[in-house]
């Protein structure tokens, strides 16, 4: 399933919701939601899709975790990869801004290609990822061997 059939589902599964009615809640133009959940080649912004899963009282992260099957370690890549992009230095202060932009581009690609980028800034399929292997002694990380 993909993040245009959870929604349906989700209207779906309440008689008092109809793509209509979703799509006008959430600021959005009567027909706005309609195209995207019946045209394969439309795609909406992930602003807009917040509305809707707000609308429909879901998690944005929600749809895309049930929907794509998209696992707690996906989550977790995306989220180091997005704290990968704080330069050194950035007060603490300064990461929501930087770590949403970034999750916010991950999620773009999600919807567009199926996939996110990772830290190595290549294009992923979900949860298909490889992470480096762990230190195998004490202190061992990044070819760094301590004695």
């Amino acid at each position: 399933m993909g993040v245009k059939e959870n929604i349906r589902k989700i209207i779906d599964a309440d008689p008092d919701l109809t793509v209509r009615n979703v799509s006008l809640a959430a600021g959005l133009s009567d027909s706005a939601l309609h195209k995207f959940l019946t045209k394969p080649e439309q795609s909406m912004s992930v602003a807009n899709l917040e509305k809707v899963a707000d609308v429909l009282g879901v998690r944005t992260a929600e749809l895309f975790n049930e929907v794509s099957g998209l696992s707690d370690s996906d989550f977790e890549r995306m989220i180091f990869a997005a704290l990968q992009e704080v330069p050194p230095g950035t007060p603490l202060s300064g990461y929501p801004r930087i770590v949403a932009s970034s999750l916010r581009d991950q999620l773009r690609l999600l919807l567009k290609h199926g996939g996110y980028r990772d830290s190595s800034d290549a294009l992923s399929a979900p949860d298909t990822g490889v992470q480096p292997p762990a230190p195998t002694r004490k202190g061992e990380r990044e070819g760094r061997h301590t004695p």
